[in-house]
């Protein structure tokens, strides 16, 4: 039998687990000391007050560990004019970092550079890296490297590597990571995963590992998850997790997610999100439409979405078109697609195709074709026949649409909609599926087709459709589906049948009014579908059930016979309360507007109804 339900279409997932980490990004200005505990000040003062540079050296980073900067400087102050050029470096450190003075800052790491300070050198190439003399920062890079300061030669990997200079950036790093820099022997297997050599990478990832660097514990998880070692992947992922990386705590969560582990994913995404990782929010979002709570999810993707993801952004677009807030996905659509993201251009390709904006989808898809999609060809060449061919089958028919929006405009398909309402045009290029022009067989056939249907075991084949009608049943079944009526009529030269039913879809009470308009060789469907009001389900039922207690002409229904759904209590309550009964008005209205083109009468009347 026919099916008259449509369903909207599944969207992508991403993948949203990290990739192997980069080159690290943050110029390094060497280590200025550090302070363990607060220790005795007083003593520290006598020492710095009865011996030289060093002890003042030494109180000034206990005061400064202390939070005391004024006193800190001055005693940094005093040991660099003694000649100390670790304080000329503290000093130039205490001016970038907690001063933010770079004039000031550059003028302490310049004098202790001069004086020979390798840590002032790399601190004084930052500064003028920073105010974009690249030239001169490299020098002092050089200098200091020159000396063996390992943050020097990380620095020249990162500035080379900003340059463009591979082979360059790749000496200094694997120096420095020869030195033991941590960052850099991940790097340096980053270069070398890259370039195919997983064990070379795998080999440096795993020293960086054991030196504490989380980052190259992460990597080492992606690249046992590449091989399917999805337990090895697994460890590594925990143990970097655990050890504060976010990355680490994203892929932890993304294969617990995947491992249908719902609650231990979302655990791990809070955690990273409370650790600063935006992109927790992305996958939160998911994981929350995983769990079919949408308004939760749309939170997550909101707020991703403001924190500039246009992953969420796309999802919001997808989330709102399933739930036909056309408006809202075509403007979440549009900020993604404006962001740069290929797959919401696409999707905005689809959506103004279905709106009937052609021009519009046809200057999305353009866009996310040069910006690499996989889908946007096979957009274009749908456009192109809609644009070509101009759905002349869907044309050869007329009707009133109620001054409704076009909302889908699709190959075969059209759809308009106001609030709860929906009508939908559909052309059918397959014979009619009937058992006969009856309408207690259609009926018949329709509830056997029902019960099939609510057979757990069920599958499209059991209900006995042509292969030509099997690609219009829907992707979500309906559930508790009852047919209220079936009309035949006609109007000349097709034979035509209404059916009515109830059932629910996406947990809501809905009624659908198809009109099928019939010939030999093919068949127009017209649906009215309405939902009903959550606030008001069970009103017209109670209300017919009321009238017959107190109408005594009424009572004489038997119990079984008792159909609320007839035709006899329309309007009984008010018709905003009653979707059954607005759907009937408007059918009658669609039904006499329905005009048939001229050129339908070549085609062969439907057979059965010369038997």
């Amino acid at each position: 039998m026919l099916s008259i339900l449509t369903a909207p279409g599944g969207e992508h997932e991403p993948d949203l687990s990290s990739q192997v980490g980069g080159a690290p990004r943050r110029l390094v200005f060497g280590n200025h000391g550090s302070v363990e505990g607060t220790g005795d000040l007083e003593r520290a003062r006598q020492a710095a007050a009865d011996g030289g540079p060093v002890e003042m050296v030494d109180l000034g980073r206990l005061l400064k560990a202390n939070g005391d900067l004024d006193e800190a400087e001055e005693w940094y102050r005093r040991a660099a004019e003694a000649g100390s050029t670790t304080a000329m470096f503290n000093l130039g450190h205490l001016f970038e970092n907690d001063r933010d003075d770079p004039i000031g800052a550059e003028t302490w790491y310049r004098r202790g550079a001069e004086a020979g300070n390798a840590m002032a050198m790399n601190g004084l190439g930052v500064c003028l890296n920073n105010q974009g003399d690249v030239g001169a920062a490299e020098a002092w890079y050089r200098r200091a490297a020159e000396t063996g300061n390992i943050d020097a030669m990380k620095n020249l990997g990162i500035l080379f590597d900003e340059a463009g200079d591979v082979s360059g950036s790749e000496s200094w790093y694997r120096r420095a990571a020869e030195a033991g820099n941590r960052e850099s022997m991940t790097y340096i297997g980053y270069l070398l995963k890259v370039r195919g050599d997983v064990d070379g990478a795998e080999e440096w990832f795993l020293r960086a590992a054991e030196v504490g660097d989380t980052g190259a514990a992460n990597n080492l998880g992606v690249i046992h998850m590449e091989r399917g070692d999805l337990d090895g992947a697994q460890a590594w992922y925990r143990k970097a997790a655990e050890a504060g990386d976010t990355s680490a705590m994203i892929n932890l969560g993304y294969m617990l997610r995947d491992g249908s582990d719902l609650d231990g994913a979302e655990v791990w995404y809070r955690q990273a999100l409370e650790a600063g990782n935006a992109r927790a929010l992305d996958n939160l979002g998911y994981l929350f439409a995983q769990r079919g709570d949408r308004t939760e999810s749309e939170v997550w993707y909101r707020q991703a979405a403001d924190a500039g993801s246009s992953y969420a952004m796309n999802a919001l677009g997808s989330s709102r078109r399933d739930v036909s807030d056309f408006e809202g996905a075509e403007a979440w659509y549009r900020q993604a697609a404006e962001a740069g993201d290929a797959t919401a251009m696409n999707n905005l390709g689809n959506l103004l195709r279905n709106m009937a904006d052609l021009d519009g989808a046809d200057a999305w898809y353009r866009r996310a074709l040069e910006a690499g999609h996989p889908d946007a060809t096979d957009g274009l060449a749908v456009l192109g026949r809609k644009i070509d061919h101009s759905d002349r089958q869907l044309e050869s028919i007329s009707f009133d649409t109620f001054g409704w929006k076009m909302t889908q405009n699709g190959d075969g398909f059209r759809e308009w909609r106001s609030h709860e309402l929906f009508l939908v045009e559909r052309f059918m290029d397959a014979p009619p599926d009937l058992p006969s022009w009856d309408a207690d067989e259609i009926r018949e056939g329709m509830s056997d087709t029902f019960n099939l249907i609510g057979d757990p075991d069920f599958r499209i084949e059991d209900a006995g459709p042509s292969d030509e009608y099997q690609k219009y049943f829907p992707a979500e079944l309906p559930e508790q589906p009852t047919i209220l009526d079936v009309t035949l009529f006609e109007i000349p030269p097709a034979k035509c049948v209404a059916m009515t039913f109830r059932y629910r879809s996406h947990s809501e009470i809905r009624y659908s009014l198809g009109m099928l308009l019939l010939f030999a060789e093919c068949v127009w469907m017209l649906t009215l579908v309405a939902t009903e009001d959550s606030r008001f389900v069970g009103e017209r039922e109670g209300a017919a059930a009321h009238r017959i207690l107190e109408d005594s002409s009424a009572a004489e229904i038997p119990t079984d016979e008792f159909d609320p759904y007839d035709r006899r209590w329309d309007g009984l309550v008010p018709i905003e309360h009653d979707p059954l009964t607005r759907l009937r008005l408007l059918s009658g209205r669609l039904r006499d507007s329905i005009k048939l083109d001229s050129r339908l009468s070549t085609l062969t009347r439907f057979a059965e109804l010369d038997d």
